[in-house]
């Protein structure tokens, strides 16, 4: 049980006078082994490709590291994150991807990273204290202009509405995600 907790070969150090021939594996544990690696979906993710990922990460900077481990952003083209809670000057990187963001601070903000492709164009980005906006083209098949925005409950939702109208581009399907902090009853909803 103790070896089965260390996460890799060099973290196992073991007395010289252990003698290595009396560590047995139980033979159920191996059957049960054998059927988890034959179940196992990782190497099936592992051949996807996905074009957007989304998540609202809730504090970006301390869980970066996390999002580089896991499996579904760093097989997506765009990674698209809502309540960055990042400031107007931070700068972070992603292996492969340019960083764009929109924040203001705690409790708000958006940010992209996207290929260095000419395919994926940045057309706005809007940081106002109560909602951000990033919008991006993308050109293939089907010309997609993607938002990406934060809405707080006390954002101005005709502001909201205006910025969306003033960034949109003729010719292009239109795909808004994000983090909308109002209800279809609210009467200041956008039309």
């Amino acid at each position: 049980v103790m070896l089965s907790r260390c996460e890799s070969l060099e973290n196992v150090f073991l007395d010289e006078e252990l003698l290595l021939k009396y560590i047995k594996c139980d033979p159920y544990s191996l059957i049960a082994t054998k059927r988890l690696e034959e179940i196992n979906i990782v190497p099936i993710i592992r051949q996807q490709k996905f074009d957007i990922y989304y998540l609202n990460i809730f504090s970006l900077r301390n869980k970066m590291e996390d999002l580089l481990n896991d499996i579904y952003p760093t097989q997506s083209e765009i990674i698209c994150l809502v309540e960055t809670h990042l400031y107007p000057n931070d700068k972070l990187t992603w292996p492969g991807k340019t960083f764009h963001h929109a924040s203001v601070g705690k409790g708000n903000g958006v940010c992209l990273f996207k290929p260095d492709e000419s395919k994926y164009e940045i057309v706005c980005c809007v940081t106002e204290e109560k909602y951000q906006m990033m919008s991006l083209t993308i050109r293939s098949e089907v010309s997609i202009q993607l938002f990406v925005l934060y809405i707080s409950k006390l954002a101005p939702l005709g502001h909201v509405a205006q910025s969306i109208e003033n960034a949109s581009l003729p010719g292009y399907q239109k795909l808004a995600l994000g983090d909308f902090n109002f209800g279809r009853h609210d009467r200041n909803s956008l039309t």
